[in-house]
């Protein structure tokens, strides 16, 4: 007797959803008990190494730790920052640990300067987390709609889905945005946001504001964590007005609340210096390349608004890479869904 074409598809779906449930039942889903950002990066494999000598960075620089003490003192901080010290290398490390520990189960904005450096920060997520030995099973590669979640809950280009074991039908989500304040506003349960370049994107002052508006007013609800990690650029938009409120607050001695305004920490090159970035030599020869733009570049200057010689080819840095260190991605190929964006 010849099965029905009917008969068939429904047996395979049967076959296919058994063989889900049993996969998901095996998967290693270990707890993230830390509360340590360098051992946090050691349980990750240590994905990162040195752009120069390619050897594995064993350590986070001083630096960078000085960046997550602050991250735990306050609530929302700006880190205004010298180009290549890591510093959005740490952040990719913070929104992983957070969406390992006491983000579960929310949604985690990450606001890119462009939609390219958007899939770039997504590519260097999923490739962390896929050659990580302990977190790999996290990542959410193909359709579990039979266990209850559902069918699009997948990770995709520009949007990384884990697993939640304390809740398995309400996934972790990490969404990675551009400069578009339409993209944040849809997100209801977000509990940390990372706001990455803001400075140097290619939107106006006034789109600046609508887009930090936009992202800013989704941790509502949650009263989450933001970082906004950029270069100073030219003195207006939202990163400016905010580094102007903290300067005027600390000269006149006025109460910063840590849950509720930014602080403001400078991170300049003399820090990259020391933890071994660049060295001395690499510093004079871009102090000589840039001449009064140094400061913008390598020591979280802004530049001065009365200066009509500045043009917008000067500040033409956008990277191509999301983060200052490459990253170890030797093992595992991209792990990325073929649903569409």
């Amino acid at each position: 007797m010849i099965s029905s074409p009917k008969l068939y598809k429904r047996t395979r779906k049967r076959t296919e959803d058994k063989k889900n449930e049993k996969e998901i039942d095996e998967l290693n889903l270990p707890e993230c008990k830390t509360t340590d950002i360098q051992e946090f990066y050691e349980e990750l494999g240590c994905p990162f190494f040195d752009s120069r000598t390619h050897e594995t960075v064993k350590k986070l620089a001083k630096l960078q730790m000085a960046v997550w003490r602050l991250h735990q003192l306050f609530k929302l901080i700006i880190v205004l920052k010298s180009q290549k010290i890591g510093i959005s290398s740490l952040c990719i490390l913070i929104t992983l640990f957070h969406a390992f520990t006491d983000c579960m189960g929310m949604e985690l904005i990450i606001n890119a300067q462009t939609d390219d450096q958007a899939k770039s920060h997504a590519q260097d997520l999923r490739r962390i987390i896929a050659n990580s030995t302990k977190y790999k099973d996290y990542l959410i590669t193909k359709s579990y709609a039979s266990t209850g979640l559902l069918k699009d809950e997948v990770t995709k280009v520009k949007t990384i889905y884990l697993h939640n074991p304390k809740n398995p039908l309400m996934p972790t989500k990490i969404i990675v945005v551009g400069m578009s304040p339409g993209a944040l506003l849809s997100h209801k349960r977000v509990g940390f946001i990372w706001s990455s370049d803001m400075t140097i994107s290619s939107v106006t002052a006034e789109k600046q504001h609508e887009v930090w508006a936009a992202m800013l007013s989704r941790r509502a609800n949650t009263q989450g964590p933001v970082i906004v990690e950029c270069p100073a650029r030219q003195p207006a938009g939202p990163v400016y007005d905010a580094f102007e409120k903290f300067e005027r607050a600390v000269e006149t001695g006025e109460k910063i609340d840590p849950e509720y305004d930014f602080h403001v920490e400078k991170f300049t090159y003399e820090l990259g210096i020391r933890d071994g970035f660049f060295d001395e030599k690499f510093i004079d020869s871009e102090k000589r390349k840039y001449g009064p733009l140094f400061g913008t570049f390598y020591n979280a200057d802004f530049f001065a608004s009365g200066h009509t010689w500045y043009t917008e080819k000067m500040f033409a840095n956008v990277t191509s890479d999301a983060t200052m260190n490459f990253l170890a991605f030797n093992e595992t190929d991209d792990m990325v869904s073929d649903v569409d964006e």
